[in-house]
């Protein structure tokens, strides 16, 4: 619900066109809620960041907030 409302708030500005964010590409559970509302990984920064001696990759993802006009 809370991934939809910030959608939801994102669409009513009308100066926003997109959301981008980041995800650790061990979170595969989040990635799966993000695909869900619509994001499409669009990058990848392998070995991003160190937690206790492993090495983690960081996801970047992104979603379109307009629809081109229908006739």
């Amino acid at each position: 619900m809370l991934v939809d409302y910030a959608i939801s708030w994102a669409r009513s500005n009308t100066s926003l066109e997109w959301i981008d964010l980041h995800v650790l590409l061990a979170n595969k559970t989040a990635i799966h809620l993000y695909q869900r509302a619509g994001f499409v990984r669009i990058g990848e920064m392998a070995d991003m960041f160190k937690l206790d001696g492993f090495f983690l990759t960081d996801i970047t993802m992104t979603k379109r907030l307009y629809r081109p006009p229908t006739e």
